[in-house]
């Protein structure tokens, strides 16, 4: 059995508005919850020493415009986490943005298990009968592939 996965989203409100959009345009979509190996490019300021430093450090990053959450590092120093994009350019663009306001930055680039929620179309006896259903969406702009059920 066959089906053609039109996206694999993180946030489920997104997949829940394609879904929505499919079912519009006459297909029946499905939404699947699953985890996935995602990379997640964590953006850091400073290094410090004791939790208060770092809780005053992140007063100064909100004032800047940067709200952020006081973790735990390495050897029991204490860092702020600034955000955790998907993408690496927005990370990149974070820690620029940090930079130009004179704070340090630190991008950590780890694969994590994140629920990912995979958008499906159909369900088909066999590959040749989902090429067809994957034809019909690429015309309407979609990227979609076919997956085994």
């Amino acid at each position: 059995r066959y089906s053609v996965q039109v996206a694999s989203l993180v946030v489920e409100q997104n997949a829940r508005s394609l879904q929505e959009r499919l079912k519009k345009l006459g297909y029946s979509a499905v939404v699947q919850k699953t985890t996935a190996r995602v990379t997640r490019h964590r953006v850091y300021s400073g290094d410090f020493n004791s939790r208060e430093e770092a809780e005053q450090a992140a007063r100064q990053l909100n004032v800047d415009g940067f709200p952020s959450t006081v973790v735990q590092g390495e050897n029991g120093k204490f860092r702020l986490e600034v955000g955790s994009p998907l993408r690496l350019d927005d990370a990149i663009d974070l820690a620029r943005n940090l930079e130009r306001k004179n704070h340090t930055a630190k991008i950590v680039s780890q694969p994590a298990s994140t629920p990912v929620h995979q958008v499906w179309v159909g369900e088909y006896g066999d590959r040749a009968e989902a090429l067809k259903t994957l034809e019909a969406l690429k015309k309407q702009g979609f990227t979609p592939v076919i997956v085994k059920r």
